[in-house]
C-alpha cells in the first residue's frame, strides 16, 4: 500500500473534493493513514485500524461519488420533486 499510497489519497481526496465531503473529517483521517504509512514504528493492532480506515474512506468515497454522478444524470425537476416528495412524507 505504501507505493500506491499517493495515488489512492488523490483518488479519494479527488472524489470527495467533486461531490463537496471533502471535510475535515476526512482530512484528519487520511493524515492519520499517511502518518502511520510513513512511520518506522508500526504496530500489527494498528495496521488492521488504519486499514480499515483506509477501507471506510475508500468505499465511502465511491458510493458519494456514485450518488453525485446518478444525481447528475437526472433532470433538475426531478431533483427538487424527490426533495419536496421527501419532505413531505
Amino acid at each position: 500500500m505504501k507505493d500506491e499510497w499517493v495515488v489512492k489519497k488523490n483518488l479519494i481526496k479527488l472524489k470527495l473534493i467533486k461531490t463537496n465531503y471533502y471535510n475535515s473529517f476526512y482530512i484528519k483521517a487520511l493524515k492519520a493513514i499517511e502518518a502511520y504509512i510513513h512511520s518506522k514504528d508500526k504496530k500489527k493492532e494498528e495496521s488492521k485500524v488504519i486499514w480499515l480506515r483506509y477501507r471506510i474512506i475508500d468505499e465511502e468515497s465511491n458510493a458519494f461519488l456514485l450518488q453525485f454522478e446518478a444525481e447528475s444524470c437526472l433532470p433538475t425537476e426531478f431533483n427538487l420533486l424527490s426533495m419536496i416528495a421527501s419532505e413531505i412524507f
